[in-house]
């Protein structure tokens, strides 16, 4: 789950319901395969699909996980009946997102030893991200899903902003510094020295 936030910031409910053999399309079998997460927009908060391909190593983690861990989540009754959610609960249901994100939070709080709140995962990308990258807020628009791009300025123009003037101040002192360097006079050389 940690993974899948990092790597693509969803919101808490389409990530608490991904169904595997709904929602992770694989291109074919094998661990060459590619691997999207498809979530159509009836599931979505605003609407719009949500595709894109998960980097390999999220796939591998991902394999990991199905392959050794997620069926010891269920009891033995419930296993193999119904959707095959990602992160299930002990009859094989899909964990609620609260459910989900009190797990998720619990473990970064152990982990990193601070208070952790599951939507931290959308502002934290975000904010890295156009820290790295000034100017691009609509490719996080496009990531956080936010159908209206105002939306997106209203809640991270600040790093932009902030980034905006601290390009523009190493602008000045370079040009402040270029003017307060002394400048060498050039050599003249005399017309009877030898060269």
């Amino acid at each position: 789950a940690v993974e899948l936030e990092i790597m693509c910031p969803i919101r808490l409910q389409n990530l608490s319901e991904i169904d595997v053999d709904r929602d992770l399309v694989r291109s074919h079998s094998g661990r060459k395969a590619s691997v999207n997460l498809f979530i159509p927009g009836e599931r979505t908060k605003n609407g719009e699909d949500i595709e894109l391909e998960l980097p390999k190593q999220s796939v591998a983690l991902i394999d990991l996980y199905l392959s050794k861990y997620r069926n010891q989540l269920i009891h033995p009754e419930h296993r193999g009946k119904g959707p095959m959610y990602l992160f299930p609960r002990s009859d094989g249901t899909a964990k609620t997102g609260k459910n989900l994100a009190a797990a998720i939070c619990t473990d970064m709080e152990r982990e990193l030893g601070t208070k952790f709140n599951i939507h931290l995962f959308r502002h934290l990308g975000c904010f890295l991200y156009l820290k790295s990258h000034p100017g691009q807020i609509d490719v996080m628009r496009r990531v956080l899903g936010h159908r209206d791009g105002n939306t997106t300025r209203r809640f991270y123009a600040f790093v932009e902003q902030s980034d905006a003037f601290g390009l523009f101040d190493e602008h000045v002192l370079r040009i402040r510094g270029d003017a307060l360097r002394p400048r060498r006079k050039p050599v003249a050389i005399r017309k009877d020295s030898k060269q």
